[in-house]
């Protein structure tokens, strides 16, 4: 009898061992805390960029821009230019427009009435960045009152540094250059305008030449 019982002792310690150890395999033994990793989507992916602005390099010489600008002149017109949207009759100004211009240079802010020139001024200043190996840079210095206390009529500038020669300075210049420049530097021969109509740059290249000082 002893040793009946010893045996059946034997076999439910055996029968508990097993149990117990395929709870573990299958997990259902497994502590309430632990939890399958949870799985993560993926980040997607940024939109491209409209315009990829053209790598600055050493500056072009003024040979260099006389031989673009000639071969320009040269090549035939694109001729399947896009059309933008429709124009419709604009209404009118209102009465007053004031605008405020903080000069980069110093901070002081000058306040402007129906300048529209201050508006482009944003603009210009990106455009100015995206001209690649062009030697030409945005001058507004003109419309901080506390810089040049003596202009009375400001005006948007173009400082063209060719290397070798000294700064000159271009006057009365305006977004719709920056959009011939950019195009320009890029080797284009079409830009589109503050319309979105597409133009050929051969015939921009009298404007061309003025802005950046070619005879």
């Amino acid at each position: 009898m002893e040793w009946t019982g010893i045996a059946l002792c034997t076999l439910l310690l055996l029968g508990l061992l097993a149990f117990s150890g395929c709870s573990t395999l299958t997990g259902r033994g497994a502590l309430p805390s632990q939890k399958p990793p949870v799985a993560t989507e993926a980040p997607s992916p940024a939109g491209s960029p409209r315009h990829t602005p053209a790598e600055a390099g050493p500056s072009m010489s003024r040979a260099e821009i006389e031989k673009r600008l000639k071969k320009l002149a040269e090549d035939p017109a694109p001729t399947n230019l896009a059309q933008g949207a429709m124009c419709y009759a604009a209404g009118p100004r209102p009465g007053k427009v004031e605008s405020e211009y903080v000069c980069p240079v110093c901070g002081h802010r000058t306040l402007y009435s129906n300048n529209f020139s201050v508006g482009d001024i944003p603009s210009c200043r990106r455009l100015s960045g995206e001209l690649g190996s062009l030697p030409v840079k945005l001058d507004e210095s003109e419309f901080c009152k506390a810089c040049r206390p003596q202009v009375k009529e400001p005006r948007l500038g173009i400082i063209i540094q060719y290397p070798g020669e000294e700064p000159v300075r271009v006057w009365t210049v305006y977004e719709d250059d920056f959009l011939l420049l950019q195009q320009f530097s890029e080797g284009k021969d079409r830009y589109k305008d503050g319309g979105d109509w597409e133009q050929s740059l051969k015939d921009k290249v009298p404007r061309l030449k003025y802005l950046l000082d070619i005879k």
